[in-house]
């Protein structure tokens, strides 16, 4: 090695120094880059956390779904109005709710018309409920009106019976909230709109009963509306010319209809020359010339189809009148029966019914007919060796009777008018021998049922004709009341909606 190749000590020493200090800066570039890199994923998991703790709280259910006159209401909210209207639905059509709904499906997945979804159905009607109650609440608030001390006590007791609904199901009230209202429902959300719902309808029910008609206004509303009142009796059948294809042709159809027309001609002129036309007449008419059967009904007037309504209140119209009523795709044989004006005293009853079991053939057979006539007979028989009261009635009505519609109200039927029971019960109704307290049993077959009704006679209800005109100048004027108090409210849907039902 010449001298001019060799380093120094020093210069040695400065190339260690200057590797070691770039590799130490490499390694520093590195800690970095890995720092940075566990601090991005670090605050994605955090955040991750977050929105999870979020979702499976009650947080997103606070949230403002819609704000009324700047009242502002939760999801939480929103779901008491949104599953009451759905429960008071599925009750109020309990006999055909699965031809509705089908309540294992969820309901944003099920159609009600061709543009809304059933949730969209009941959301709409909570807003319109909760509309209506937030601008009573404060109309009511500006009169200087406030909760009174009977609601306030109906309001604990309605806790207590959610209360008393959880420990049957086996739950704490907070889990029976939840399950009948959706989350973040609490005990002190639901009381909070209660105390409004209960205000709302105080409010409401002082201003109803602020209207006040003599018997004389009455008989005059009455008399001014007498056809929309009256109630017709009527049969009728109709004679199909309909034609069940898709590409029926003007020719098609009018053939078809000629050939109803001409069936509902034969029928009329069958049911005209019998002698005395009269409801038997109809049904052996149709009976024998269209080998079915007619439909004998009864409807205020104001209910009547458009289709035959003006023919049936003519008041030229007498008993047995038959007429021929063409429509777009047939005809209408209609027999005017009577006409009532509802001037008699509705009737108040309590019932205890014991149905008749039909077996797998759907036959009611001498053994079943025996045995729920037996079952019948021995209810009236404890209640004549109890107390024999209208309470004791009750308590066994609440006990034995299978009849939904009361077997939860002590067997009671209250407002009872013409032409709505079977008719063995309303001839019990309506026997103008009847006392208080009076029992029977009668034996009743309809659609839905064979059975033996054991009645108890409670009396009269009012007059039905005085009750129809007032319902309906009570309606009249407390929609005019209520439109006077609600102006034109301000509704803003917030993004939250979409969570109620969910």
């Amino acid at each position: 090695m010449t001298p001019e190749n060799k380093k120094t000590r020093q210069e040695i020493y400065a190339e260690n120094a200057s590797r070691k200090l770039a590799a130490k800066q490499e390694e520093e570039r590195k800690r970095k880059r890995s720092n940075a890199r566990y601090t991005i994923i670090g605050t994605i998991v955090v955040v991750l956390i977050v929105l999870v703790l979020i979702l499976n709280s009650n947080l997103p259910y606070r949230a403002t779904a819609l704000t009324v006159d700047g009242e502002k209401y939760s999801v939480t909210d929103v779901n008491y109005f949104y599953y009451g209207q759905y429960y008071e639905f599925r009750n109020q059509n309990a006999s055909y709710i699965n031809y509705l709904i089908d309540v294992n499906t969820p309901l944003n997945k099920q159609q009600y018309d061709d543009e809304t979804t059933w949730a969209d159905y009941f959301k709409d009607q909570a807003v319109d409920a909760i509309e209506q109650m937030q601008t009573l609440c404060a109309a009511a608030e500006a009169d200087g009106v406030t909760l009174s001390d009977e609601n306030k006590a109906a309001i604990d007791e309605s806790i207590e019976t959610l209360k008393g609904y959880a420990k049957t199901n086996g739950m704490s009230l907070k889990q029976y909230l939840i399950a009948a209202y959706g989350r973040g429902t609490t005990e002190k959300s639901i009381r909070s709109i209660m105390e409004k719902t209960y205000l709302a309808a105080q409010y409401s029910q002082t201003a109803l009963d602020s209207f006040t008609y003599t018997p004389e206004q009455l008989t005059a509303y009455y008399s001014d509306h007498a056809d929309e009142f009256d109630t017709i009796l009527y049969a009728y059948y109709r004679c199909d010319g309909s034609i069940d294809t898709e590409d029926m042709s003007e020719e098609a159809a009018a053939v078809a209809k000629q050939a109803a027309v001409a069936e509902a001609q034969d029928l009329a002129d069958e049911i005209i020359l019998a002698a005395g036309s009269t409801e038997q007449t109809f049904t052996d008419a149709v009976d024998v010339l269209a080998n079915d059967t007619i439909i004998s009904t009864s409807s205020q007037g104001n209910n009547l189809s458009a289709v035959y309504g003006d023919w049936l209140l003519d008041r030229a119209r007498t008993a047995g009148n038959t007429t021929v009523i063409d429509t777009d795709d047939g005809a209408y044989v209609v027999m005017f029966l009577g006409r009532d004006n509802n001037d008699y005293e509705m009737k108040s009853v309590r019932h205890i019914l014991i149905t008749v079991e039909a077996n797998d053939d759907g036959i009611y057979t001498d053994e079943a007919l025996a045995a729920a006539k037996q079952k019948a007979e021995d209810v009236l028989a404890e209640w004549k060796a109890g107390e024999a009261t209208e309470d004791s009635f009750a308590e066994l009505a609440n006990q034995y009777s299978e009849d939904p519609g009361s077997n939860a109200s002590g067997g009671l039927y209250t407002n009872v008018v013409k032409h709505q029971m079977v008719e063995p019960f309303e001839n019990f109704c309506f026997n103008e021998d009847h006392t208080y307290g009076d029992t029977a049993i009668v034996y009743a077959e309809s659609a839905q049922y064979h059975g033996f009704h054991v009645m108890y006679y409670v009396g009269d209800a009012g007059n039905y004709a005085d009750s129809l005109a007032k319902n309906a100048m009570l309606s009249a004027d407390y929609s005019a009341w209520e439109e006077s108090k609600m102006g034109e409210p301000t509704v803003v849907r917030g993004g939250a909606m979409r969570r109620v039902g969910n």
